[in-house]
């Protein structure tokens, strides 16, 4: 039987995606569940095996990975921080189980990918897509080429160091990081971060919607978060533009895509960090499901990896 499919695996820090779809890009069968590997990493390539052989194996001739980071390109290795920092071999192991070629990525360049080939991006050759979920992360598009980096890691811009003051730990084990901040693991580590300095009652929300509630309320910690990590991103996301000159910036990560209070005031923020001329900046209208497309796309035609888009 002639290979007539292929496998996308989207492997975030709290959700696992995979998908089968035709060559034409019709999904056949997706399933989304919780990444156990939280818990006991060296058992991700297994979880994710397991996966595919839920949404079929047959007659699947390539498989697109893309994942949380950092990469270690040379040996198909991912080794992030929201699973214990130590190497796991994705690719290899995957090769090893199914026989046949797994294309490993940052799921940011998948993200990106998507947006250039099916979504606002198409019709430009220099775009950045951003994702606020459990870390924040990039993928970025420079006159058609793909960023990629000696270790698969020219991306990593949610490590951007954004303050030297605040000794904020983010959980690569760096301070002040961008991620330290922002990001859906970290806001609310913040927040009691900021209780402490500025001898203020805890805020007692467990998650970022509950923060964004209580300062909808008027609680004053949690209007003084939310309000300082509008800033944050903005500069974070100025960053980004500053060092990429994009057309076009888009974002996408459940953070932001569920909670307007998180996303819109950073934008409005963006011009007073900025020194490049301001792109469009706009929600992904690809949704939660963008990483996943992107891997797809990669199956398809991992020769776009280098290829790019001229």
């Amino acid at each position: 039987m002639a290979d007539v499919f292929v496998i996308g695996v989207d492997i975030g820090a709290t959700n696992i995606r995979v998908a089968r779809s035709d060559m034409h890009g019709k999904v056949l069968k997706m399933i989304k569940v919780k990444n156990k590997a939280i818990e006991n990493p060296p058992i991700l390539p297994l979880l994710v095996a397991d996966l595919i052989r839920e949404v079929g194996e047959e007659g699947v001739g390539a498989i697109g990975v893309g994942s949380i980071g950092p990469l270690r390109v040379s040996d198909g290795s991912i080794i992030p921080p929201n699973l214990g920092n130590r190497p796991i071999k994705i690719k290899p192991e995957l090769e090893r189980i199914f026989d046949i070629p797994v294309f490993l990525t940052n799921d940011c360049i998948s993200a990106v990918i998507a947006e250039k080939l099916l979504g606002e991006g198409k019709n430009y050759d220099n775009l950045v897509y951003i994702t606020f979920s459990t870390g924040i992360g990039a993928g970025v598009i420079v006159d058609g080429k793909i960023l990629s980096g000696k270790d698969g890691n020219a991306h990593e811009v949610g490590h951007l160091v954004l303050d030297v003051d605040d000794r904020v730990r983010c959980k690569c084990g760096g301070y002040s990081h961008w991620e330290a901040f922002c990001s859906g693991s970290s806001i609310i580590p913040y927040a009691s971060f900021l209780s402490d300095k500025l001898h203020l009652p805890e805020l007692g929300a467990k998650t970022p919607e509950a923060l964004f509630k209580l300062a909808r309320e008027g609680n004053q910690i949690a209007q003084i978060v939310t309000e300082r990590c509008a800033l944050i991103n903005a500069a974070g996301i100025a960053s980004v533009i500053n060092a990429y000159d994009p057309s076009l910036v888009t974002i996408g990560g459940s953070l932001a895509l569920l909670n307007p209070d998180f996303y819109e005031p950073m934008l409005g923020n963006l011009q007073q960090f900025l020194t490049n001329r301001m792109p469009k900046a706009y929600l992904t209208h690809l949704g939660e499901d963008i990483v996943l497309k992107g891997a797809l796309e990669i199956a398809k035609d991992p020769g776009i990896i280098q290829r790019g888009f001229n």
